[in-house]
């Protein structure tokens, strides 16, 4: 009788540190989950930079294209060819859309790159020591204009670490 005694006070000592154990391993199932996610997230963004990597690519060719243009446009000075002249203009109009397509793509990609390069622990969040390096980042990246003020905005809470898909 005693060694029962025994069994069933051992019991209710050690269960409720097993029902803490079990909430544990249950919170951690939910972090992997979590974990896969934003692996997927990464994997999305990954792809996006190859895209981009390709519109930069195109971009290169954009310019070769511009300057044949150029060199044709320096013959026409020498002749009255009108129509010619036209062509010239139209094909550059479009070859400088393409430009700014593919320069805007290229900024996008730099942003995409910066802001994975920020996050230097890769856990897929900007914690707050980490986004003051980004928005220094940001500020002195060329191409484009950075309102850091706009930026805080949008982020909302920067107290907590901000997910790299919101930024």
């Amino acid at each position: 009788v005693l060694l029962i005694d025994i069994t069933s006070g051992l019991l209710c000592a050690f269960s409720p540190y097993l029902v803490v154990q079990k909430r544990v391993l249950a919170k951690l199932g939910t972090f992997r989950s979590l974990h896969n996610l934003l692996r997927e997230k990464v994997n999305e963004l990954m792809v996006e930079n190859d895209i981009l990597t390709k519109n930069v690519d195109r971009l290169e060719v954009s310019v070769t294209e511009l300057e044949a243009v150029e060199k044709e446009l320096s013959k026409l000075t020498n002749t009255d060819d009108v129509d010619r002249l036209v062509h010239v203009v139209n094909e550059s109009k479009r070859i400088n859309d393409r430009m700014k397509k593919n320069t805007q793509a290229k900024i996008v990609q730099q942003l995409i790159t910066t802001v994975l390069r920020t996050d230097k622990d890769l856990d897929l969040q900007i914690s707050p020591a980490e986004l003051k390096g980004l928005m220094l980042r940001l500020e002195h990246t060329p191409g484009f204009d950075f309102h850091k003020d706009r930026f805080l905005m949008a982020l909302g809470n920067t107290d907590e670490s901000v997910p790299i898909e919101k930024i």
